[in-house]
């Protein structure tokens, strides 16, 4: 009995031991430099992006805080708790806030705003608006433009199963539907960025199938 009184009692000292050894490593642990915290308003749109940078939730375990600078992201710099910058071009900038306090002590925040890719417009021209079985349609998309970058891709879809690519493209269609069919032809394009925009238009389609126009 008196053996494992003297067991238990030396477990009870080992774990107090390790409580009090757990408590001095977290409080060894604990920081202090001081915490860069800001927002960004608004976070995304279309260029000129003229966002606010707010700072004022930042602090210091240390006392005040003397010294805001700001790395925009886009190779210009500024100070302050409050900074408006306007980005001229559209992308993603990583905007990083750094933070001195008065005991010279530093501490940085990141965060990303993106100056919106503006889509592409689609326009085109068919060279006709009526045009017989079997004959060549041609297609122009040369009026189509792109606000900020350009266009890299021109996709046509003539509304009878057909594809094709380009900026200048013909088609026959091989039926009239036997009234005077109306295919919708679609454009799309895509500009460097990946974005898009689609323009559709009818054209009437007339003659004989069997004969062959």
């Amino acid at each position: 009995m008196r053996l494992r009184a003297l067991t238990t009692t030396g477990v009870a000292l080992l774990a107090l031991a390790t409580l009090l050894l757990g408590l001095t490593t977290f409080s060894g642990c604990t920081s202090t430099s001081p915490r860069a915290e800001f927002t960004a308003t608004p976070r995304f749109d279309y260029p000129p992006l003229e966002t606010t940078l707010d700072a004022s939730a930042s602090s210091s375990p240390n006392g005040a805080i003397v010294s805001y600078a700001w790395d925009f992201g886009d190779g210009e710099t500024g100070g302050g708790v409050t900074v408006i910058h306007t980005y001229a071009d559209k992308g993603v900038y990583t905007v990083v806030l750094t933070v001195t306090d008065a005991a010279g002590k530093t501490g940085s925040r990141s965060h990303t705003v993106e100056a919106l890719n503006r889509p592409p417009v689609a326009e085109f021209t068919p060279s006709v608006y009526t045009t017989p079985v079997n004959q060549p349609v041609r297609f122009d998309a040369s009026d189509s433009s792109d606000p900020d970058g350009e266009i890299v891709d021109y996709i046509w879809s003539f509304g009878d199963g057909e594809a094709d690519e380009g900026m200048i493209v013909e088609h026959r269609y091989s039926t009239a539907g036997k009234s005077g069919w109306r295919p919708q032809i679609t454009l799309t394009v895509v500009d460097e960025d990946g974005g898009q925009n689609s323009r559709t238009k009818e054209i009437i389609v007339v003659g004989c199938d069997s004969c062959g126009g």
